[in-house]
């Protein structure tokens, strides 16, 4: 799974691999900037990404560096609720599979991630809230996975509740969670990639988790884009 970042002109672990690295690309806004769901907001849009970097955990530098072929994004994306938030991209060349990189399983079409299950999430968005520095080592964290009635209840009133697309994780407490930086990121649990980071109110609120999309209501999208 690829983290995209786009721009413009002591909980925290940095031993985990398995991201693919797309390099900063010119955009007139920073996409997914505010980590925040921010209806009619003037966001970029997804554009073409030129490379993909793979099989390295520090950001920018070494790893193999593949040339995207052809990209393709959700036909019903809405930029302004990050509704159905995905995107699928392939390579030029297949990725060699090695100890730094490895393939993911998927889970079925609408397998249901159980609650309270632990994910990892992981990314080299910022650590701090409204923070403006990336990190250079990629990081993971441990979250939690919420019920949708749950999700809905602290997004209903300021969001009209969960797309169902989506759903939420993270720590009732705060203060452990995804962040600016960290969209379109991997949330992993039990070896499949159940989730991918979407949008969310700041970063580690109390009872403000973060959003993902769920991965297994669009299999079969996935399926009839790619074939696998």
């Amino acid at each position: 799974m690829a983290s995209l970042v786009l721009t413009d002109s002591s909980q925290l672990t940095s031993d985990n691999q398995h991201l693919v690295i797309l390099p900063r690309l010119e955009c007139t806004h920073l996409r997914g900037s505010n980590h925040q769901r921010e209806l009619g907001s003037n966001r970029c849009s997804l554009l073409p990404v030129a490379k993909v970097r793979s099989g390295t955990a520090i950001r920018g530098v070494g790893g193999t560096v593949h040339d995207v072929a052809n990209y393709i994004i959700h036909e019903n994306f809405n930029e302004n609720n990050f509704d159905n938030d995905i995107a699928l991209l392939q390579v030029d060349t297949p990725f060699q599979f090695s100890a730094s990189v490895q393939p993911i399983s998927l889970p079925a079409q609408g397998e249901a991630t159980p609650v309270g299950t632990q994910a990892v999430v992981s990314g080299w968005g910022v650590t701090v809230n409204g923070g403006t520095e990336y990190s250079s080592d990629l990081l993971y964290i441990t979250v939690n996975i919420y019920s949708d009635s749950d999700c809905n209840d602290k997004y209903y009133a300021d969001y009209g509740g969960l797309f169902v697309g989506d759903f939420c994780a993270g720590h009732a407490e705060g203060g452990i969670d995804a962040c600016q930086g960290d969209s379109g990121g991997p949330l992993a649990a039990g070896g499949k990639l159940v989730g991918i980071v979407s949008w969310g109110d700041q970063c580690a609120l109390p009872d403000r988790p973060g959003v993902y999309t769920r991965v297994s209501y669009y299999r079969d999208w996935i399926k009839e884009k790619t074939g696998v």
